[in-house]
């Protein structure tokens, strides 16, 4: 027997059975007034767990086949796909650092105490107003 607490776990590490079968075959729940549904006991409903099941395992042969097809690809044909694409992917590259370089280009920010004197503001500054200066900083992120 195990070491430690008195619990409920597993049989055969030691523990007590917690008397709610070994896992295999229909799982029973109590309609809370003593009995089992008539469907429970025949297994009805099983067939839609099995139908589901069958569709995922469909799945998992259906990207094990599509990554096989890919793996097994000769040195031929994998550039003859990369040629096909190679255009597609160099105009996106030039988009993203299009992107990339305008999303860190700085811009003014006008109404400062201290920087570059802003010439439109020079009104301002004679009539006596003191932040008529602007700087070159990051523009601020938008959320998203």
């Amino acid at each position: 027997r195990g070491q430690g607490g008195r619990g409920s776990g597993s049989a055969g590490s030691g523990g007590q059975r917690s008397g709610r079968g070994s896992g295999a075959g229909p799982q029973l729940s109590s309609d809370q007034r003593g009995g089992y549904s008539d469907a429970q006991l025949r297994g009805e409903g099983m067939e839609a767990v099995a139908e589901r099941i069958r569709k995922q395992a469909q799945e998992v042969v259906d990207r094990q086949r599509t990554n096989g097809e890919l793996s097994d690809m000769s040195t031929v044909q994998y550039n003859a796909a990369l040629e096909a694409v190679s255009r597609q992917v160099r105009e996106l590259r030039v988009i993203l650092e299009q992107q990339e370089a305008k999303d860190k280009e700085r811009e003014w920010v006008p109404h400062q105490a201290t920087g570059e004197l802003d010439d439109q503001r020079l009104v301002e500054g004679v009539a006596g107003e003191k932040l008529v200066y602007r700087r070159r900083t990051e523009p601020d992120l938008p959320f998203g």
